[in-house]
């Protein structure tokens, strides 16, 4: 990323190290407990171009 100055490059370090959450097993999602506690629909997944059921409710 020769395109990002350093400045960027080290907030988004920073970012990053404060936010991110060392996940131990792949079935524990405990981790975003802090960002979902007070939240009723909450949408999960990855977001690609070209699909168009990301956003599909998922009832578990």
């Amino acid at each position: 990323m020769n395109f990002v100055g350093s400045s960027a490059k080290n907030k988004w370090i920073n970012q990053i190290k404060k936010s991110a959450s060392e996940i131990g097993d792949r079935n524990d999602f405990s981790y975003i407990d802090r960002y979902i506690e007070d939240k009723r629909i909450i949408l999960l997944g990855e977001n690609s171009h070209g699909i168009g059921d990301y956003f599909k409710p998922k009832l578990i």
